[in-house]
């Protein structure tokens, strides 16, 4: 009994850290000069014949892309973006560079079932992109390698 209650919190708790992805990326959705892409595990399979080094490419299961270049959101969607996606929810901070007032982060989610989410930001004042990329046990080298 112990188990299978463990097991239902622990699926909530994932079941609700991917709801709250969902929402973050359609809060934004129907904002002028705001665009939201998704693409899903089977466009993968189409890409370049799935070729990939190290075969890692049929490891992703979905990407989703935020491009924000309405000058008067950008400052409300990093805000957002750095809350929501906090260490204090799981986010892993792996790299961030700063240089001619653009602003790069890298950071990384595992759950207990071994679902990897990365996350990467790219700002400015004038916009941000927003990528995060889901899959099995994703590293920033795997992602390098897709063609």
């Amino acid at each position: 009994m112990k188990r299978f209650i463990i097991f239902l919190f622990l699926t909530t708790l994932f079941t609700s850290m991917t709801f709250a992805q969902d929402e973050f990326f359609e809060k934004y959705s129907d904002k002028k000069g705001v665009s939201v892409t998704f693409i899903s595990k089977s466009m993968f399979s189409r890409m370049s014949g799935g070729k990939v080094e190290g075969g890692k490419l049929k490891d992703i299961e979905w990407v989703r892309v935020l491009s924000v270049e309405n000058r008067a959101m950008v400052a409300q969607v990093k805000a957002d973006v750095l809350n929501e996606f906090s260490s204090a929810n799981g986010y892993e901070e792996q790299m961030r560079v700063q240089e001619n007032g653009e602003t790069t982060i890298i950071k990384r989610f595992v759950s207990k079932k071994k679902q990897c989410v990365l996350l990467l930001v790219v700002y400015d004042s004038l916009s941000i992109e927003v990528v995060m990329i889901a899959g099995k046990d994703l590293s920033i080298s795997d992602i390098r390698k897709v063609k």
